[in-house]
């Protein structure tokens, strides 16, 4: 009897569409009735009965937001060039980009936790919805940098609000052994991400500070070097620099700067 009543309180407490219903209570409420007394009943169903509430309201309210994801597109590279900017890979890029919006809405939403889960769980539940939405968006710098924060958020190296970037001002939380493992896995999908987003020199100055931080400089600047191939941003020239003057010495910045 305990398991049961076990089951159906989770069950009610789920955000799934096909059990947050009304039914569903209702049938727990009938159990609750038939089995215990009237004043423990009583209880147990108002203990409940907001966590239900809730879960239906975000049931109801992701159904919405998927509605508007197709999570089966096929990621493709942004085209190279004019002259295939009208072929199938440009027209199935333009189906990528039709789902950025969705995707985006959605990641807002799970972002504000309207479960109330508590601080690992709810960066878990946003890394499952990252990984998920990079299936299908791949060369979406932003993406990457989120699920890679959400690495980070696991193990307590980011609080909830703090952007990627952040890590540069956190050293000891970097090195401290809670945050070893979270470091590694997020060096590792931002280093994928610059693969599948090549062109984002945001995502190449995130994963040099983390491999910085790592103690890997050669990481970061083969990092610099790939993103600043091309005409780099001032932005990206004066990360390349900082970082060089920092590991080699004012005349190896100043060899970056005059071959740039």
């Amino acid at each position: 009897r305990q398991a049961l009543r076990s089951a159906l309180q989770r069950s009610c407490a789920a955000p799934i569409a096909r059990v947050a219903s009304a039914e569903l209570w209702a049938e727990y409420e009938a159990f609750e009735k038939d089995n215990a007394q009237a004043t423990l009943a009583a209880s147990l169903l108002a203990k409940h009965k907001p966590a239900f509430v809730t879960a239906s309201a975000v049931a109801r309210e992701r159904a919405a937001l998927w509605a508007a994801i197709n999570p089966h597109v096929v990621p493709v590279q942004p085209p190279q060039d004019r002259a295939s900017s009208s072929g199938p890979a440009a027209r199935g890029f333009a189906l990528v980009l039709q789902q950025l919006p969705g995707w985006r809405a959605l990641l807002a939403y799970e972002e504000r936790n309207p479960l109330r889960l508590d601080a690992e769980q709810h960066a878990s539940l946003m890394r499952s919805h990252l990984q998920r939405c990079l299936l299908s968006t791949r060369s979406a710098p932003h993406f990457w940098m989120e699920l890679a924060r959400s690495e980070l958020r696991i193990a307590g190296v980011l609080g909830p609000s703090e952007p990627i970037f952040a890590v540069a001002d956190k050293p000891d939380a970097m090195a401290s052994a809670a945050g070893a493992a979270a470091r590694s896995a997020a060096l590792k999908v931002l280093t994928e991400g610059c693969k599948a987003a090549p062109r984002s020199e945001a995502l190449a100055m995130a994963t040099a500070d983390i491999a910085e931080l790592l103690g890997q400089p050669k990481t970061a600047v083969d990092v610099y070097e790939q993103a600043a191939k091309g005409r780099p941003s001032a932005s990206l020239l004066v990360a390349w620099l900082r970082f060089t003057r920092r590991h080699a010495g004012a005349t190896a910045a100043r060899h970056v700067l005059a071959s740039a």
